[in-house]
């Protein structure tokens, strides 16, 4: 069983969050099976606003830009309406929408009780740095490597940006995604700045 046997699932398995997967038994258990160093993992999280446009690009990347746009304003009034991703589960509204891929990324990091089931959060925007210095902190051989794969026909579309999302629309996407900002990027790198930035 999971955190939440009420919750009815949707999204494929490797989508899940851990939190829904594993309880916080199963994490205390292999803990104590290992030693300090032995299990660790590390997660990725990226810009929410980058995130949720890549998802509307993903999901409806046969759509010209503005009605794209418009599927981005569906997608948070209507399909993901009334969704509530703060404290524990069972969480409101349709939040497994799209096979979880709008769903916030700090669900992915802390588990039950507020218990991590990450240890280590890598930057998107930093990924190459970050993952080869971890691999090194723990004495592994090993680095990333960059790999762009992308169906042919999804090679010609022109991705959505910052500059091609509306004011009202960025402020609406930051509300979903305020537990994101708040809790990986902070006040220094958080949605106002990130905004400023960028549009």
């Amino acid at each position: 069983g999971g955190a939440d046997e009420g919750l009815r699932w949707w999204c494929n398995a490797w989508h899940m969050p851990p939190q829904v997967m594993i309880t916080e038994d199963h994490i205390q258990y292999y803990r104590k099976q290992s030693s300090p160093s032995a299990l660790r993992t590390f997660c990725v999280v990226r810009n929410p606003l980058v995130r949720f446009l890549s998802a509307i690009d993903h999901w409806y990347w046969r759509l010209p830009k503005s009605e794209r746009i418009q599927r981005a304003r569906d997608v948070l009034s209507t399909d993901m309406k009334g969704v509530s991703m703060r404290g524990n589960p069972p969480w409101e509204g349709n939040w497994n929408f799209a096979d979880c891929h709008f769903t916030p990324q700090h669900v992915y990091v802390i588990g039950p009780a507020g218990t991590r089931t990450c240890d280590h959060v890598l930057f998107w925007e930093a990924l190459g740095t970050q993952f080869d210095r971890l691999m090194l902190q723990y004495g592994l051989q090993a680095n990333i490597t960059h790999h762009h794969h992308m169906a042919r026909a999804e090679n010609a579309v022109e991705f959505l940006g910052a500059g091609d999302v509306p004011d009202d629309l960025l402020d609406e996407v930051y509300r979903m995604y305020s537990t994101d900002y708040e809790m990986f990027y902070g006040d220094d790198h958080g949605y106002a700045h990130w905004k400023s930035q960028h549009h």
